[in-house]
């Protein structure tokens, strides 16, 4: 309801973005591992200096299979489908903020390699 109405969809933000920050703050503080991934879907660049991540990789798809997988996987009508997609950053300006860019328009063993392959690049570098 809320990705047809931008006053509802801010006033929805401003209500849940705090708590979510909080509860991602604390996870973080908890977490031991040698790394740890955080899943933001309106990632912005104040997150990185906000959490203290130390790199930020975007997994991204083409808009058109965004769209095709909303419609046909999530049984979303397309007005919604489309609705959802307007409101999130596009993915030219999402690129720019991250580190690493992964993209998703394959099959989930395709994305899986892609991340495989991330991490190895990662732990070479480390």
């Amino acid at each position: 309801m809320v990705f047809h109405d931008a006053s509802a969809l801010r006033r929805l933000n401003n209500i849940t973005h705090g708590y979510i920050a909080a509860e991602i703050a604390a996870e973080l503080s908890d977490a031991t591992g040698l790394a740890v991934f955080v899943a933001l879907p309106l990632y912005r660049s104040e997150h990185r200096e906000a959490f203290g991540f130390d790199e930020t990789w975007a997994i991204q798809v083409d808009p058109t299979v965004a769209f095709q997988r909303l419609t046909s996987l999530r049984g979303l009508e397309a007005e919604d489908a489309l609705s959802r997609l307007a409101v999130q950053m596009d993915n030219d300006s999402r690129a720019v903020i991250v580190d690493r860019v992964i993209w998703n328009d394959g099959t989930i063993d395709d994305l899986y390699g892609s991340l495989d392959v991330a991490l190895e690049e990662l732990l070479a570098h480390d």
